[in-house]
Formats: C-alpha cells, sequence, structure tokens
C-alpha cells in the first residue's frame, strides 16, 4: 500500500516532524503553565517577604485574581501598600471630649424632662 505525500515542505522528516511539533506544543504549554503558576503566587510572595499582617489574604486574592486579571492587580497593589494602625490618624483626646460633651448634654436634657 502506498502512503499518500505529506502536505508541507519537509516531507523528507515526514512523522517525526509531527512528533516534534507535539513535543514543541506540550512543552510552550508546560511552560505557559508553569509562568501562571508564579504570577499567580507573586503577591503572596511580595506580601510575606514584606511582612504584611494580611499575607495569606494577599496569596488568596492573588490566586483568584489571576482568573479576572484586576483582582491580580489589586493584590500586587495590597501587597506592596503599608497597612495603618487601628485609629491612625484620629485624634483620640478630641472624641473623648465630643463624647462627654454629648453625654453631659443627654443627661443635662434628661434631668430637665423629669422635673
Amino acid at each position: 500500500m502506498h502512503t499518500p505525500p505529506l502536505a508541507y515542505a519537509f516531507e523528507s522528516l515526514g512523522p517525526a516532524f509531527s512528533v516534534l511539533s507535539l513535543v514543541v506544543l506540550i512543552v510552550f504549554s508546560l511552560a505557559l503553565l508553569y509562568l501562571l503558576f508564579e504570577l499567580a503566587g507573586l503577591p503572596g510572595r511580595v506580601a510575606v517577604a514584606r511582612k504584611h499582617p494580611r499575607a495569606d489574604a494577599v496569596r488568596i486574592c492573588g490566586w483568584l485574581g489571576l482568573l479576572t486579571g484586576i483582582g491580580w492587580v489589586i493584590a500586587m497593589v495590597w501587597a506592596y501598600s503599608q497597612p495603618r494602625p487601628l485609629g491612625a490618624g484620629l485624634d483620640a483626646e478630641r472624641i473623648v471630649s465630643d463624647l462627654e460633651q454629648a453625654v453631659a448634654r443627654l443627661e443635662q436634657r434628661e434631668g430637665r424632662a423629669r422635673t
């Protein structure tokens, strides 16, 4: 039985060319998969290296954000951000004095309402 001629210029390579193209396709697919895994884990690694207090959340956001792209960008920004301590930028003394004044006004009103 006679095999039909191949339809490409490298006929002399025959089936070896098909096998070679399959190997190249598999290698590039694995390289792309490896690159995606490295990119997905990058925000989490950055957060851990910078000792971010929410490093685990950044890691999860990086992995889930890879599906949409924008979530991954948010995770990278979050990994590089420095969280402010609770109450930073608040004037505690002013808040306490305002609360004390409000309590005093309420007590005055309550005293007037009873009389």
